[in-house]
């Protein structure tokens, strides 16, 4: 593989790819942009890519568990982390098999909004649409947030 390219391309590249994953992981999608940045050949980094994944230097599904481990750690919903993965090249339909099998995104959601600053409003119904709004925009369903948010009290 690395015999049909250059000797100093190849090893720049895969020096490049590798001090890259050293930071963090990295899909290869995103490899395969950051790369393509550094103006190497399209051939030249497909064949990084390979070698990398053969070595198991670099797995999707690795950095898939890494990333979804530190977006619940943020209290991120399940629809915002799943664009998050779709944006750098990784399609999931379900976020479960990356998960402890006794996670709550419920119980998540409901965390999240105790985190946060403390939620102003004039009313109750303000209250708890402004909760609602926090928690769309966190990325959690809408089931997700009326669970969350229906025990809520107003003060």
């Amino acid at each position: 593989m690395k015999e049909n390219f250059d000797p100093t391309a190849w090893s720049a590249a895969v020096a490049q790819a590798v001090r890259l994953l050293s930071g963090r992981e990295h899909s290869q999608f995103e490899l395969r942009q950051k790369l393509t940045k550094k103006a190497y050949a399209p051939e030249l980094i497909e064949a990084v890519l390979e070698d990398l994944h053969s070595r198991d230097y670099q797995s999707d599904n690795r950095f898939t568990a890494a990333f979804v481990r530190s977006r619940v750690t943020r209290s991120q919903g399940p629809l915002k982390i799943l664009a998050q993965l779709s944006q750098r090249g990784i399609r999931l339909s379900d976020l479960n098999e990356y998960l402890p099998a006794d996670h709550d995104w419920e119980e998540l959601a409901k965390e999240s909004l105790s985190r946060g600053a403390p939620i102003r409003a004039v009313d109750a119904h303000k209250f708890r649409e402004k909760a609602y709004r926090r928690l769309a925009s966190r990325g959690f369903s809408h089931s997700q947030a009326m669970a969350a948010i229906k025990d809520l009290s107003f003060e």
